[in-house]
């Protein structure tokens, strides 16, 4: 039962092989500047956005979503083929403590899903406010050229 490149026969490190660290992938999302600076900057109020860039931020996180979607469809191959190689109990065991712990993932998995789709939102809403502020100003700027 192949399905998307999984099979049961892959192991999991065959499936997360290619996948980076967490602090690799926030690190692709906020990139490595210094953080301590960047907490200054925030205190003193010196955020600045650009448009283009969260787009591109926004870009990042639904291309993290969309592996994270990719996670879960590759958990759940796993837990629909865990089967004991034999009926006995020690196999039967050993498979039920895999599919906890696949279950367990899979809670993970549906955290970090949730976290980043709400993230995504707010980031969208924050984009949208500041395109509709900018809009206002540059109307009102206008409006003061006219006159």
């Amino acid at each position: 039962m192949a399905e998307d490149g999984f099979t049961a026969n892959k192991r999991l490190d065959d499936v997360f092989a290619d996948r980076v660290s967490a602090v690799e992938a926030v690190q692709a999302v906020y990139g490595t500047q210094n953080w301590v600076q960047a907490a200054g900057d925030a205190a003193t109020g010196r955020w600045t956005f650009d448009p283009e860039q969260l787009d591109s931020v926004i870009g990042k996180w639904e291309a993290l979503l969309d592996e994270i979607k990719t996670d879960r469809h590759a958990i759940r191959l796993m837990i629909d083929n865990a089967v004991p190689p034999s009926e006995d109990d020690p196999s039967g065991r050993f498979i039920g403590a895999v599919v906890d712990g696949m279950q367990s993932l899979r809670e993970s998995n549906a955290s970090m899903l949730s976290y980043v789709e709400d993230f995504i939102e707010r980031l969208s809403q924050a984009r949208d406010a500041i395109d509709q502020s900018d809009s206002g100003n540059a109307e009102a700027l206008q409006a003061a050229v006219r006159r």
